[in-house]
């Protein structure tokens, strides 16, 4: 291992112990690096906390299209739909939604379609290995997930997205009701068919992958730490300061921000405008039922139900853009037994 001189409290500080703070910091001791981790909040906080845990090869389009622009305000006036905005905070979103309305265009969209598609090429063989190398492959399932749809326009839109997907070698398979009542039999009657993905994945326990990728980050030498940081100092070309909330001050040689939301004042800090904005989202987690798959009506803009398995349900979907600090508003969602609502649902594979 790199030895940090006196100077440093770290050759390399990570700002944000999510699963992606965590995974990073995780490689970089593994590569011989001296790193520390810097961890903000406890998990009742923490994004990677309460996300679905899915491992989406599928979605290779990008978010910002012609498509969510023409249907925006349709969004926006549905009461179950996942887009939601707090009004109070649209006048500071237009610069970031006037940049998603920019990036809708067809060049760009393309370009955002080939840079998806080379991410979720080795994607889950990659968090296999993560996974793998930090002792917790008994989270992963490799088992796909189905695209669940309960009306006619429903099914034929999930079968043209699968149409499309397959030309970028997404491979899947249509069931017809039998057949996925066959494998998740608390689905309701209302359930005319699916899309059954093949080369998905998802973990039983988001937050426990991060646990995990914490521990496999001590294990090999690194360091963590609970502290907020609020500003980065660029001292010198060698050297960067964190300042933390309760007045500590880390030095390191070099930083990686993976604080989520939290990213974009700690890189205006430098004086980097990060075209990055917040969504609050939510999840519901109920224990003690049965491990199989349940679904959420928000599938129209990627609201997803997942159940973790040892867990019991777990459902994560609608959202809303609001400031870093805002009041939680949930979104409701159906309780997993009691499925009801719209045309295309999803619903995870599990054994």
């Amino acid at each position: 291992m790199v030895q940090a001189t006196r100077a440093y409290d770290a050759e390399v500080i990570v700002i944000g112990g999510g699963v992606i703070g965590a995974a990073c910091a995780f490689r970089l001791a593994q590569a011989g690096r001296e790193v520390l981790l810097l961890n903000a909040d406890g998990p009742e906080t923490a994004a990677s906390y309460g996300n679905a845990g899915h491992i989406a090869t599928e979605q290779l389009f990008p978010l910002a299209s012609k498509g969510v622009l023409r249907n925006s305000w349709r969004y926006l006036l549905d009461a179950e739909s996942p887009l939601r905005v707090r009004m109070a905070y649209l006048l500071p979103l237009l610069p970031w939604l006037a940049r998603f309305a920019w990036a809708a265009r067809e060049r760009t969209y393309i370009r955002g379609v080939a840079a998806l598609v080379a991410l979720q090429h080795s994607a889950l063989a990659d968090m296999t290995d993560l996974l793998t190398d930090a002792e917790l492959g008994h989270l992963l399932h490799r088992n796909g997930h189905l695209e669940v749809f309960e009306t006619l326009p429903g099914g034929l839109a999930a079968q043209a997205q699968a149409e499309r997907l397959m030309a970028y070698g997404v491979e899947s398979v249509q069931l017809s009701a039998d057949a996925v009542r066959a494998q998740v039999p608390t689905l309701n009657t209302k359930v005319q068919g699916a899309v059954q993905y093949l080369a998905s994945g998802h973990v039983d326990d988001p937050w426990a992958v991060c646990q995990g990728l914490r521990d496999a980050l001590v294990r090999s030498g690194g360091q963590l730490q609970q502290g907020r940081a609020v500003r980065i100092e660029a001292e010198t070309p060698q050297q960067t300061t964190v300042v933390l909330e309760d007045g500590r001050r880390l030095r390191s040689a070099q930083l990686l921000v993976c604080a989520g939301a939290w990213s974009k004042p700690l890189a205006a800090s430098l004086g980097y405008r990060v075209p990055l904005d917040t969504e609050r989202g939510y999840h519901i987690s109920v224990p003690g039922l049965p491990p199989e798959p349940c679904a959420d009506p928000a599938g129209r803009l990627g609201g997803e139900a997942f159940c973790a398995g040892k867990g019991g349900a777990r459902a994560a979907g609608g959202g809303h853009g609001a400031e870093r600090h805002a009041a939680q508003r949930p979104a409701p969602l159906p309780l997993p037994l009691g499925i009801s609502g719209r045309s295309i649902w999803r619903a995870m594979v599990a054994t």
